[in-house]
């Protein structure tokens, strides 16, 4: 009898190869322009959560928000990154080092030249 591992099992359930990253931002907008004007993403869809999904889910104490999708190229192969803000000072201090925080500090783009950015 063949034994199925439970990282196997775990990988079966995956419908998608594709991870979708939530940011939550103080200023939308400012970050909307950072990441569509410098950074050179397109912005794919947007959607809204209301207060009983934000409740329910656990995402919130049910505060709607609003979420835009970003990605680096317009392609069904290509990650999101999912911008939203709730308009409010952050409740802890922001970690001046890496190490100082657990969670995702930072993330990597590859590109091509940095010239385009930089001008």
């Amino acid at each position: 009898m063949a034994m199925i591992s439970s990282n196997t099992m775990a990988q079966s359930e995956f419908s998608s190869g594709l991870i979708g990253v939530g940011v939550i931002t103080k200023d939308i907008t400012k970050s909307l322009d950072f990441y569509l004007n410098v950074i050179g993403m397109t912005r794919v869809s947007e959607f809204d959560v209301d207060e009983t999904f934000g409740k329910i889910s656990g995402l919130t104490e049910g505060i709607a928000f609003h979420v835009d999708v970003l990605k680096l190229q317009d392609s069904p192969g290509a990650n999101q990154w999912k911008l939203m803000s709730f308009k409010k000072e952050v409740s802890h201090p922001m970690p001046k080092y890496i190490h100082d925080d657990t969670g995702m500090q930072y993330i990597t783009i590859h590109v091509n030249s940095l010239d385009p950015v930089l001008k």
